[in-house]
Protein backbone atom coordinates (compact mmCIF):
# COMPACT_ATOMS: atom_id res chain seq x y z
CA UNK A 1 0.00 0.00 0.00
CA UNK A 2 0.96 3.19 -0.76
CA UNK A 3 -0.18 4.91 2.52
CA UNK A 4 1.52 4.06 5.75
CA UNK A 5 0.03 5.08 9.14
CA UNK A 6 0.89 8.01 10.63
CA UNK A 7 3.23 8.05 13.60
CA UNK A 8 4.05 11.80 15.36
CA UNK A 9 7.93 11.91 15.08
CA UNK A 10 9.17 12.15 18.82
CA UNK A 11 10.22 15.34 20.32
CA UNK A 12 7.61 17.14 17.65
CA UNK A 13 4.35 18.23 19.75
CA UNK A 14 1.89 20.70 17.43
CA UNK A 15 1.49 23.79 18.20
CA UNK A 16 -0.70 25.12 20.86
CA UNK A 17 -3.66 27.03 20.08
CA UNK A 18 -4.38 31.04 20.79
CA UNK A 19 -7.02 32.72 22.47
CA UNK A 20 -9.23 35.33 20.72
CA UNK A 21 -12.11 36.54 22.24
CA UNK A 22 -12.02 34.00 24.55
CA UNK A 23 -11.43 30.92 22.34
CA UNK A 24 -8.85 28.35 21.57
CA UNK A 25 -8.04 29.20 17.73
CA UNK A 26 -4.99 28.04 15.52
CA UNK A 27 -3.06 30.00 12.99
CA UNK A 28 -3.54 29.61 9.23
CA UNK A 29 -0.04 29.29 7.65
CA UNK A 30 -1.85 29.40 3.73
CA UNK A 31 -4.60 28.32 1.73
CA UNK A 32 -4.00 25.97 -0.80
CA UNK A 33 -7.79 25.13 -2.73
CA UNK A 34 -11.30 26.88 -2.81
CA UNK A 35 -14.32 25.12 -3.69
CA UNK A 36 -18.10 25.07 -3.39
CA UNK A 37 -19.54 22.26 -0.98
CA UNK A 38 -23.58 22.32 -0.62
CA UNK A 39 -23.85 26.03 -1.53
CA UNK A 40 -20.84 27.08 1.08
CA UNK A 41 -17.53 27.79 0.08
CA UNK A 42 -15.18 25.80 1.54
CA UNK A 43 -10.90 26.13 1.79
CA UNK A 44 -7.98 24.15 2.18
CA UNK A 45 -5.95 25.51 4.67
CA UNK A 46 -2.62 24.17 6.08
CA UNK A 47 -2.60 24.97 9.58
CA UNK A 48 1.22 27.02 11.05
CA UNK A 49 3.42 24.52 12.70
CA UNK A 50 1.26 21.31 11.06
CA UNK A 51 2.35 18.99 8.52
CA UNK A 52 0.27 18.27 5.42
CA UNK A 53 -1.14 15.46 7.00
CA UNK A 54 -3.26 17.73 9.26
CA UNK A 55 -4.40 19.89 6.63
CA UNK A 56 -8.29 20.24 6.13
CA UNK A 57 -10.96 21.63 4.12
CA UNK A 58 -12.73 24.81 6.62
CA UNK A 59 -16.09 26.66 5.80
CA UNK A 60 -15.01 30.23 5.44
CA UNK A 61 -17.19 31.25 7.95
CA UNK A 62 -14.72 29.56 10.09
CA UNK A 63 -11.85 31.76 8.80
CA UNK A 64 -12.70 35.04 9.70
CA UNK A 65 -9.46 35.78 11.09
CA UNK A 66 -7.18 34.93 7.98
CA UNK A 67 -9.23 37.05 5.65
CA UNK A 68 -5.52 37.93 4.07
CA UNK A 69 -4.71 34.46 3.58
CA UNK A 70 -7.71 34.14 1.31
CA UNK A 71 -6.51 37.10 -0.55
CA UNK A 72 -3.25 35.86 -0.73
CA UNK A 73 -4.89 32.40 -2.08
CA UNK A 74 -6.89 34.88 -4.86
CA UNK A 75 -4.04 37.07 -5.64
CA UNK A 76 -1.78 33.74 -6.22
CA UNK A 77 -4.44 32.41 -8.52
CA UNK A 78 -4.61 35.72 -11.04
CA UNK A 79 -0.63 35.45 -11.61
Amino acid sequence: ALLEPYHRREGQQPPSPIEIENEEKWLVDSVLDARESHGKRMFLVRWEGFTREHDSWEPEANLENAQDKIAEYYSGLRK
